[in-house]
């Protein structure tokens, strides 16, 4: 099983997703920005690796959403949400994504996410 830690990134009433890039695992497929657990690193020092791979910023963890797990077809992963904050939100640059915007809350299910951030969604959706 494959240990992510996932970010959800809010800017006032909105919330951060990046579509995958062509030839990557779950192509084109929309998420929330985060990534693999290296060895010997904590949940924490992960995120903010991730959060500044990704989109060059440096990002606060706030608050623990959810754990989910999900079986891919090559694949089974265990993720950790978390809710993140950024003072640089307007300085983030797409590094690894075809696409990154900013949604309500209301649009998070219109958009097609990866699977196992569906279930985060669910979660963000009963608070």
């Amino acid at each position: 099983m494959i240990k992510i830690v996932v970010g959800v990134l809010k800017n006032n009433d909105k919330y951060l997703v990046a579509q995958r890039r062509k030839s990557s695992h779950q192509e084109h497929k929309w998420e929330f920005p985060g990534g693999k657990l290296e060895m010997s690193e904590t949940e924490d020092e992960a995120l903010r690796r991730e959060f500044k791979e990704e989109l060059d910023i440096d990002i606060e963890i706030k608050k623990f959403i959810c754990e989910v797990t999900h079986e891919y077809p090559r694949m089974k992963i265990k993720a950790k949400s978390y809710y993140v904050e950024s003072e640089n939100v307007q300085n983030l640059k797409k590094l690894v994504h075809e696409q990154v915007k900013w949604v309500k809350k209301d649009e998070l299910l219109k958009i097609d996410m990866v699977e196992a951030d569906k279930k985060i969604i669910k979660k963000i959706l009963e608070e």
